[in-house]
């Protein structure tokens, strides 16, 4: 009978652990959430009032009942880990698609007007998903995250999808200059004809956008990876992956309208735009610029999208203010109408030390589109497809009103450039081939693997920089030159690469860090061959060679490998490598 009473009592216990809930009915929150009565049902609008703070426990799930906003006029810390994220959704996704209707999504966390006088908001290691921003003026706007007039906002290592708005399916920003870091920015979508921006949107605001992976977004008009609209001129767009975003009218990977964001050492490849507008409307499939927007671009890959006008990038109206381009790798994008690489519109770009390279279109311009006659166009120190003539155009031929100077027509002799590798191997043409003088260029003072930018390769007196995005052969930064948000581990490109016998990888380790170091070897099938345990690592730097062998000692095939370090607490970007014998 003793044993029946204690199983009993186990059971009871049991499902009073798996079934704790707690259910928030509309009205003010505050206080601390825990993971222990996790799950939290939210029955109707919650508000954070202001002076007040709401703290979040890393594992809570908080399950939106219906389509209510979670407001901030506090302060808001929902700060999970990465092994115990924080969970916003809705219970019942029914209806969710249709934007004619509120069912099937929650209305998003919202800092509308949030006083500034209050600290530091932050959403770190969250995830979001089906926030559905449905309804008139402003109700319509940032699916998952809504800003109008309030900054003090850090969104980091978070995981925004599948998220649906009239205008802005991700994170929206007005008059707002959050910190957006380390995210992963997927599948969220807009349906506006004034919408923009599927992932990201700003407007009259200057976010720092970072180290974020910014995929598989879509809007119904501007910018299906990230629109900068309205004078939002000191947004910062650097480090990040944004590709396979799709917009119906402009710029499928970043869209600029009357504004100059700040666009660096960003892998911009595979988005899209419909080809079905116009010259004057429609195009830019990498990043369009249009309505007097002048942004400086530096050191980014425009790679492999595609659009009507522009398959690379389309500039219209930008004459008053010249569109800056420095150091960039512009490469295979199409066009199915003009301009493969750059569309140009009653535009005057400057354009240097940049690859303009294998790009085409069904109708003219593979390389270099120019609309107009007589417009002012620089190019200096690049290397372009048939050179002036891989123009088209009325400003082409006779008609082409720039300046053209010390440009090369040479294969670029990328490492492997059908699999995306548009690294300078050992012979290229683009090697110290740049403008020897780089005073007033701004340059950062190191490529998009982060390698030193100019340094002194040759032993010459003065060192030259490269054409494109990467410096070949640069030694990589030390610890203690690395720019702000690139201290930390730092994981660098193997060296020599491509490699036949072995090859170096090497790593930095902050200070102070004890955690277990490894560095893990994957085939392009994902799966794991090979792996270093690292005792002891150093502050600065570390190397790990490699003899192209798995954990049996066999030899591997000729191909593609990939490789990234890891801790206990830490995942490096993936980094490839190529093996041939």
């Amino acid at each position: 009978m003793k044993k029946i009473f204690i199983i009993l009592c186990y059971l009871f216990l049991i499902n009073t652990i798996s079934f704790a809930e707690v259910h928030i009915p509309s009205g003010d929150v505050n206080g601390v959430w825990t993971f222990d009565n996790s799950p939290y049902y939210i029955d109707g609008e919650i508000t954070i009032p202001d002076s007040q703070s709401l703290i979040i426990e890393p594992g809570v799930e908080v399950i939106f009942t219906g389509h209510y906003k979670f407001n901030v006029q506090g302060r808001l810390l929902a700060i999970g880990t990465e092994i115990d994220s924080i969970h916003f959704t809705i219970d019942d996704t029914t209806g969710f698609s249709n934007m004619n209707i509120p069912d099937g999504g929650w209305h998003g966390i919202r800092f509308d007007q949030t006083p500034a006088t209050n600290d530091s908001s932050k959403i770190i290691h969250c995830k979001l998903e089906y926030g559905k921003a449905f309804g008139n003026g402003n109700n319509h706007s940032g699916g998952a995250i809504y800003l109008s007039h309030f900054s003090n906002l850090c969104i980091l290592d978070c995981n925004i999808t599948g998220n649906h708005a009239i205008c802005c399916g991700g994170i929206y920003c007005y008059y707002s200059n959050p910190i957006i870091k380390n995210n992963k920015i997927k599948g969220n979508f807009d349906t506006g004809i004034f919408g923009g921006g599927g992932g990201i949107y700003c407007n009259q605001s200057s976010p720092k956008i970072l180290n974020n992976v910014i995929s598989d977004n879509s809007c119904y008009t501007w910018g299906g990876g990230i629109g900068c609209h309205g004078s939002s001129a000191n947004a910062y767009i650097m480090n990040n992956l944004i590709k396979n975003n799709y917009a119906r009218a402009a710029g499928g990977g970043i869209d600029c309208i009357g504004s100059a964001p700040i666009i660096v050492n960003n892998i911009i490849a595979y988005n899209e735009v419909s080809p079905l507008g116009s010259c004057h409307t429609s195009g830019g499939g990498g990043i369009n610029c249009c309505d007097n927007s002048h942004p400086t671009i530096i050191n980014n890959i425009v790679a492999e999208n595609f659009s009507g006008f522009g398959g690379g990038i389309r500039l219209k109206n930008c004459h008053s203010l010249n569109p800056i381009f420095i150091n960039n790798t512009i490469v295979n994008n199409i066009a199915y109408d003009w301009g493969g690489g750059i569309f140009c519109y009653t535009a005057e770009p400057i354009i240097t030390n940049t690859i303009i390279w294998g790009n085409t279109a069904n109708n003219g311009g593979d390389q270099v589109y120019i609309f107009d006659a007589y417009y002012y166009l620089g190019f200096f120190y690049c290397n372009i497809q048939g050179g002036l003539n891989g123009f088209a155009g009325a400003g082409s031929g006779s008609n082409f009103g720039g300046i053209y100077e010390n440009n090369i027509d040479a294969d670029p002799l990328f490492v492997y450039p059908v699999n995306g590798d548009y690294h300078l191997t050992e012979f290229s043409p683009c090697i110290d081939t740049g403008t020897p003088d780089t005073t007033g260029l701004n340059l950062p003072p190191w490529d998009l693997d982060g390698n030193i930018r100019i340094w002194d390769g040759n032993g010459d007196s003065l060192a030259i920089i490269d054409m494109g995005c990467y410096e070949y052969g640069a030694p990589s930064y030390g610890v203690d030159d690395t720019p702000e948000y690139q201290i930390g581990f730092k994981l660098y490109q193997n060296y020599p690469n491509p490699f036949s016998n072995s090859t170096n990888i090497s790593f930095n380790k902050p200070t102070n860090i004890r955690e277990k170091i490894q560095i893990k070897i994957y085939n392009i099938k994902g799966q794991l061959i090979k792996q270093f345990k690292i005792k002891n690592a150093k502050t600065k730097m570390n190397i790990v060679s490699w003899n192209g062998k798995d954990e049996n000692g066999n030899s591997l095939s000729n191909g593609i490998y990939l490789y990234r370090l890891e801790t206990d607490n830490y995942k490096s970007k993936i980094k490839k490598m190529i093996l041939i014998k």
